[in-house]
C-alpha cells in the first residue's frame, strides 16, 4: 500500500491510467487480462452478493478479483482508478455486451452499485449497456422501470455510449407499448445529440426457429397516432422476410390474427 500511495504522490493520472490499462490488458500476462475478468466482475457488479452479510474480505466472490482492486491491498483511491479503467475497457468495441442486465434489478445495480466500496459511482464512469428485460416487466413494475430511466439519464458519458434496450414478449399485445413509448423517451431524447448507438428492440420469438425483431426508436422518439396501423401493415408485408430460416428450408406463417390490442402467431409450418 505505501508503494501506492507513493505512485498517487508522484506520477500524474495519465501516467497512473496508462499503468492501470496495462494491468487490465492481455499483455499484462497471468496478473489480470480483462477478457478472463469480464464475466466474474459483471457478476460481481450487477448481483447482489453474500458480502451483504459480512465484509469484502469475507466474501468469496470479493476474494476472486484482481487484488489491484482491492482497498485493504493497494488503498481506496488506486482501486478505485484500477476500476474506472476496467469500466473504460469493458465497453471498447463489441466487449460492452459484457455488461448485460437481464433484470430491472440487475440493470439498477449496475447502474447504482459502488460493489467494490470504493466510492465509485458507475454512472459517472459506464460507456455501455445491454438491457433485456420482458415488456410485462416494464409494464408490472411501473415504480422499478422508472428507477432504471432515472439512472440512465444521469450517465455522465453520452457521447459514443452504446446502449441497447431488448424488450421480449411472449404475448403480443400492443396497448402495453403506449406506455413503454412513454417512459423510454426521455432517454432517447437525452441521448439523441451524443450518440448514434442507442437503440430499442422489440422481439417475439416462441421457437428455435421462427423470430419477429422490430426496432422502437423511431416510434418512441416521434410518437405517431398511427404506429400501430403501420407496425399491422409492416407485420403483414414482411412476414415472410421476418421469419428466422430454419435447417430443413424456410418457415411459414400458418396463420397471423391481428389486431389493435393483440397478435398471434399461430404454430409455424415448413
Amino acid at each position: 500500500m505505501a508503494f501506492c500511495d507513493e505512485m498517487q504522490r508522484l506520477l500524474p493520472r495519465e501516467i497512473r491510467e496508462m499503468i492501470y490499462e496495462e494491468l487490465w490488458s492481455a499483455n499484462g500476462g497471468a496478473t489480470a487480462p480483462v477478457h478472463k475478468s469480464w464475466s466474474h466482475l459483471c457478476d460481481l457488479v450487477k448481483e447482489d452478493c453474500y458480502c451483504k452479510f459480512g465484509t469484502l474480505e469475507e466474501c468469496m466472490g470479493h476474494k476472486a478479483a484482481p487484488h489491484f482492486i482491492k482497498q485493504s491491498y493497494i488503498g481506496i483511491e488506486t482501486a478505485r482508478e484500477a476500476l474506472e479503467m476496467w469500466y473504460k475497457m469493458v465497453p471498447g468495441g463489441s466487449n460492452y455486451r459484457h455488461l448485460f442486465a437481464t433484470t430491472l434489478s440487475e440493470a439498477i445495480r449496475l447502474l447504482t452499485a459502488d460493489a467494490f466500496k470504493v466510492g465509485l459511482k458507475p454512472t459517472a464512469v459506464l460507456r455501455g449497456l445491454i438491457v433485456e428485460v420482458p415488456v410485462k416487466d416494464l409494464v408490472a413494475s411501473p415504480a422499478e422501470a422508472q428507477a432504471m430511466v432515472d439512472q440512465l439519464l444521469r450517465i455522465v458519458h453520452k457521447r459514443d455510449f452504446h446502449l441497447y434496450i431488448r424488450l421480449p414478449q411472449r404475448n403480443i399485445r400492443l396497448n402495453l407499448w403506449t406506455p413503454i413509448f412513454e417512459l423510454l423517451r426521455p432517454v432517447l431524447t437525452a441521448f439523441k445529440e451524443h450518440s448514434r448507438n442507442i437503440r430499442v428492440q422489440w422481439f417475439y420469438q416462441p421457437d428455435r426457429t421462427s423470430s419477429i425483431k422490430y426496432d422502437l426508436s423511431p416510434h418512441i422518439r416521434d410518437p405517431d397516432a398511427e404506429w400501430k396501423e403501420y407496425l399491422i401493415e409492416s407485420f403483414f408485408s414482411n412476414r415472410d422476410n421476418s421469419a428466422s430460416r430454419s435447417d430443413t428450408g424456410t418457415i411459414w406463417w400458418k396463420t397471423i390474427r391481428i389486431t389493435t390490442l393483440n397478435i398471434t402467431k399461430i404454430q409455424p409450418t415448413e
